[in-house]
């Protein structure tokens, strides 16, 4: 509260601005933790004595900034902290405007690096007042113009589409010009984190090419010059290699998410399998500081080494690899998200790096030798959007955890109790997406609106979001004519088994076009529920066709928009009866032994692309864009699916008489 102070004071306070400068001289020097306290007493007390010292005020105003982190504080625009920092912003953008000063990149870096961690608190109107704050100090500054961007995209802030349009395009201009990309040509390798960063360039109409250069640079940024150094592989060079103990190859995954996380939700039958292995030898190593929990705890118990390396970076942990550990396969489950150890692998601590799951688009990664995925989801002819040579499994790359249950036999789950409309109320059609919030998009919401409205009784069945993104889309649905309690926010359930469980209340579920459900799908097929899907060029886009097309629903694919809306209006029309028989072809193709479900068939096949990959390094082959397939399809065959999937216009549902013949 020592700003109020700052604001009231001026002009009372005297003092001197020699005093003033030797305060602020003496604060700067203070940069451990525990010198918090004094700094702040030092800068406020230099603002006090000289009201126009810049470097005092400003300091002053980040502390403030820096206060809106504070444990349990509400996400309120209007709470006394925030409105105390934003005045503190604004006093020193008064300062610095009298004193002829530019504001500094710091000051808005700083600002940016707070307003990110106020996200990850789940505070975005905070981050939100923080991202202004700092574009009324540099207007041009770029990282600040992408985050703001992001967090209205998170909150579903469509207002003014030509305003939202207008917004990414500038955005756009200025990731290209980071880029040096001139046209349509491939841009040089600039080692630069673009304001649009990669896994949010997933969410948004952003080309797969592109997202390719904005990842290749972010890994350059990463890892500084070491990406001209890491495009031999140094194995391939003379290094010696150690030799597979017992005939089996080891293989270590690093993540930061094999905790309560929907990565580890979907490995934990394939580390199951492993532990019975007599080809591969798997080792964790674990990148979050964390406690694990249950699931890192089973997966602990299936693994030969789990080793927790969250404090080791860079050169430290490629040295563990490569000479502790001794690893001939390193499996990348993180790609550009939270946890990555990209500067550690960009110095080849292994001799075959893959990148698998974790992540749905490349690494943008010249030392990322495969991209884990199939025939769907990457179809050979979009193989020039991957840094990656693809490594393609047959049915479905994305893994299923067969072993999970589901909730059965509980009398209080039924439709009512999710404030849905009964199964025996005329035309009570439940349309659902449990999808992210920022996944959703006015594109596909004007659809979900149409779908809406064909179907009086229908409701549409959504995450509970943040209290700001559920009224964003009540008004968005008003604006559509569509009454707002037609909008029915599901609440978060601890008991995984449950939550899977209350899917099948649902008679279709819609999937997000750009960036579509990975998990939140796997757990729709589990649940043997049908899903519109609309597959794109990128791969964030297509998993869910690979997972429906798996369970035997490919003709749930759709190409476009407008086959979005007529095929899924078109199972409305029919109704529930049509789709339950569908539901019991989902669940024969689960249960299919040596099927794309079944977990020891699925792990044998990944195995298998393992040994293939470990082969291809014996032989002294370097990985090229000739895709390495698993379970011999051929690759015209591979061609033509994915061809088939996103091409052909897909058959109109069957009608009631017809289910009933067959």
């Amino acid at each position: 509260f020592g700003v109020l102070l700052v604001v009231h004071t001026r002009g009372v306070a005297g003092g001197s601005k020699e005093e003033a400068r030797a305060l602020v001289q003496q604060a700067m020097k203070l940069n451990k933790a525990q010198d918090a306290k004094r700094k702040g007493q030092l800068l406020q007390q230099a603002a006090l004595l000289d009201p126009l010292n810049a470097d005092a005020v400003r300091e002053v105003a980040v502390a403030a900034a820096q206060d809106l982190l504070g444990p349990r504080l509400p996400d309120d625009p209007g709470h006394a902290l925030t409105m105390l920092a934003m005045a503190a912003l604004q006093d020193y953008r008064k300062v610095a405007h009298l004193d002829s000063r530019r504001t500094p990149p710091q000051l808005c870096d700083m600002l940016v690096n707070i307003g990110h961690q106020l996200e990850g608190r789940d505070r975005p109107l905070m981050a939100q007042e923080v991202y202004e704050a700092a574009l009324r100090h540099d207007p041009s500054h770029a990282n600040t113009i992408g985050s703001l961007y992001k967090v209205r995209e998170w909150l579903c802030d469509w207002e003014g589409g030509g305003g939202r349009v207008n917004a990414f395009a500038h955005l756009m201009t200025l990731v290209r010009q980071q880029l040096g990309q001139k046209g349509s040509e491939e841009p040089e390798v600039r080692a630069v984190q673009t304001s649009l960063q990669p896994l949010t360039a997933l969410s948004q109409a952003v080309d797969a090419r592109t997202q390719l250069y904005i990842a290749r640079a972010w890994t350059a940024a990463y890892i500084g010059g070491m990406h001209k150094a890491a495009k031999g592989n140094r194995f391939l060079m003379g290094a010696k290699v150690a030799k597979p103990k017992d005939g089996r190859i080891t293989v270590a995954y690093i993540s930061a998410d094999l905790r309560g996380h929907a990565v580890s939700q979907q490995m934990k039958s394939v580390f199951k399998q492993h532990h019975k292995s007599s080809k591969v030898r798997v080792f964790i190593l674990n990148t979050f500081a964390g406690n694990p929990g249950k699931d890192g705890a089973e997966i602990k118990g299936y693994v030969d080494q789990w080793v927790d390396v969250a404090q080791v970076q860079g050169s430290t942990l490629a040295g563990q690899i490569s000479n502790t550990l001794r690893v001939h396969i390193v499996v990348d489950l993180a790609g550009h998200t939270f946890g990555h150890r990209l500067s550690a692998l960009a110095q080849r601590p292994a001799p075959v790096a893959m990148t698998y799951l974790g992540y749905a688009s490349t690494t943008g990664a010249a030392f990322m030798d495969y991209m884990i995925s199939d025939a769907v989801v990457s179809p050979p002819d979009l193989a020039p959007a991957y840094s990656e040579s693809l490594a393609l499994l047959p049915h479905t790359f994305y893994p299923l955890n067969t072993q999970q249950g589901m909730a059965q036999g509980d009398t209080s789950d039924t439709r009512q109790h999710h404030g849905l409309p009964t199964t025996n109320a005329s035309g009570a059609f439940v349309w659902a997406c449990f999808n992210r919030n920022l996944k959703i998009k006015p594109d596909i919401w004007k659809v979900w609106m149409a779908l809406l409205r064909k179907n009086p009784s229908s409701v549409l069945w959504l995450r509970r979001f943040h209290i700001r993104v559920q009224d964003n889309l009540k008004k968005h649905a008003l604006k559509a004519n569509i009454q707002p309690d037609r909008l029915v926010f599901a609440g978060r359930i601890a008991d995984r088994r449950k939550h899977v469980a209350r899917h099948r209340h649902a008679d279709l579920f819609l999937d997000t076009p750009r960036f579509g459900g990975h998990s939140t799908l796997a757990d729709v097929v589990w649940a043997t529920v049908p899903s519109i899907v609309m597959p794109g060029e990128v791969m964030a886009s297509r998993i869910g066709a690979s997972l429906m097309s798996a369970a035997g629903g490919a003709s749930f694919v759709a190409r476009n928009l407008e086959d979005y809306e007529e095929v899924a209006a078109g199972w409305a029309r029919v109704g529930a009866l049509p789709l339950h028989a569908y539901r019991h072809s989902i669940n024969a193709s689960l249960g299919a032994l040596g099927g794309a479900f079944d977990s020891s068939a699925y792990t044998h096949r990944l195995e298998g692309l393992y040994t293939l990959a470990w082969e291809t390094f014996r032989a002294r082959r370097q990985p090229d864009h000739a895709p390495l397939v698993m379970g011999g399809l051929a690759l015209d065959v591979l061609r033509a699916r994915a061809h088939a999937l996103v091409y052909t216009r897909l058959p109109p549902p069957l009608s009631q008489s017809a289910i009933g013949d067959s």
